[in-house]
């Protein structure tokens, strides 16, 4: 399967993956369109406060199946603790 461009990574990862991976995939397109330089890096990573972007990763993408594994282990290790 060839990948067309960003909209064909978008399409690919639909196919695959399903429509979760696709609010990511928009959520991060910025990232490669952008010449990123040191100073840009610097900039954007202390622009937005970590507790703003958990808040706005919970309301716009929800919890990742990650977190979701993570918690889930926590459980199950109290549960025996």
């Amino acid at each position: 399967m060839a990948i067309d461009g960003e909209s064909g990574i978008v399409v690919w990862s639909i196919q695959t993956f399903g429509r979760p991976a696709q609010q990511w995939l928009i959520a991060a397109l910025p990232m490669p369109l952008t010449h990123w330089t040191p100073g840009k890096v610097l900039q954007s990573l202390t622009a937005v406060p970590v507790k703003a972007m958990k808040h706005w990763v919970d309301e716009n993408l929800g919890t990742t199946l990650t977190a979701k594994r993570a918690t889930t282990y926590k459980e199950f290790a109290k549960s025996f603790g």
